[in-house]
């Protein structure tokens, strides 16, 4: 659903006809929107029905056109933004939307040129019809960056017949966020069933890109593992932790991707603390060490030490390498995987 404040649908507003556009005789009142793009069908006619449709995930509109983005830099800008963050939305909900072109003049500081799209009436070929304007560029720029600063998003488009496009797109986005359509769901990691289920959620138009850090996410990549047996793998070795250390910290329940290789390369028998995993068997792990390039008879040995035990340790097997190589005696694999 699309709702305009009443100004917007005067007879000396911009906006081109928006299809079933609803009218509403309080919204940049009481929100600081000229338009209400919702995935709800009540009346926005109070703050309390307008704190329902941020919940939901609308998108509070302020449009300006041409000359009066201009004017309207400072506090009129200002005092719409801060009536939108009063409605508890997020960043991506307040959008200032303008139409038009604008260019510094360099030559006065003081002046800026505002563009409006035209076309030609022959060829249909578009140009830009410029008017000057006392004002300072530099002074809207500022004004735009300060707006996204402050918890806002700028949309810039071409010319006002664009407006009803966009808002018409951008109802249908929302409404399939709402409703958790997966068409419109792009997943940044592997695919929709792999770990892990952060956000965005189904219905967040918000999309937040996240670096994943899981190794769950590498893991399932591995051939012939995927996401189930990553998520098996991951909770076994947490189950297993728990166990050996009932008291915590919690941070010594979490697994290590080298960890989780040991036990996806590593037959039981040949484990300090072996575990078994559904759907992981000895076929399973020696593809996985075949994917991998893997030796035949390496073992993937994880475990924790302390600094001085790791020197110890990197000392003492560097010299029996290093001894066998120079006496031409072959270094086996038990050598260079302890």
């Amino acid at each position: 659903m699309i709702f305009a404040d009443a100004s917007e649908l005067s007879s000396n507003s911009r906006l081109v006809d928006i299809p079933g556009v609803r009218k509403s005789t309080t919204l940049e009142a009481l929100s600081g929107a000229d338009l209400l793009i919702t995935p709800l069908s009540i009346p926005p006619n109070s703050t309390k029905l307008l704190n329902i449709h941020a919940k939901a995930g609308a998108l509070f509109v302020q449009r300006k056109s041409g000359e009066d983005l201009v004017r309207s830099i400072g506090e009129r800008i200002n005092s719409s933004l801060a009536r939108m963050v009063a409605l508890n939305t997020r960043q991506f909900q307040r959008i200032l939307l303008s139409t038009g072109f604008y260019a510094p003049r360099f030559d006065d500081r003081n002046t800026i040129w505002v563009g409006t799209l035209k076309s030609d009436a022959k060829g249909g070929k578009p140009f830009i019809w410029w008017k000057e304007i006392k004002w300072s560029y530099f002074a809207l720029q500022t004004e735009l960056r300060h707006f996204a600063y402050r918890g806002g998003v700028y949309i810039p488009l071409s010319c006002d017949d664009e407006v009803a496009a966009w808002c018409k797109r951008a109802e249908e986005e929302i409404t399939a966020f709402h409703n958790g359509e997966t068409s419109v769901i792009h997943q940044v990691w592997p695919t929709a069933k792999s770990y892990p289920p952060d956000p965005p959620l189904a219905n967040d138009p918000l999309q937040e890109p996240i670096a994943v850090t899981d190794s769950r996410v590498i893991i399932a990549q591995i051939k012939g593992i995927g996401s189930m047996i990553a998520n098996r793998v991951w909770a076994a070795i947490i189950q297993n932790k728990k166990e050996r250390f009932p008291d915590g910290p919690e941070y010594l329940w979490e697994p290590d991707f080298v960890e989780a290789l040991e036990y996806l390369t590593t037959e039981p028998g040949n484990m300090l603390f072996p575990i078994k995993i559904k759907g992981l068997g000895k076929g399973k792990r020696a593809k996985v060490r075949d994917s991998l390039g893997i030796p035949g008879g390496t073992v993937l040995d994880f475990r924790v030490v302390d600094v001085y035990e790791l020197a110890k340790w990197e000392t003492e097997w560097g010299s029996v390498i290093k001894d066998k190589a120079a006496r031409g005696i072959a270094v086996n694999n038990t050598d260079k995987g302890r």
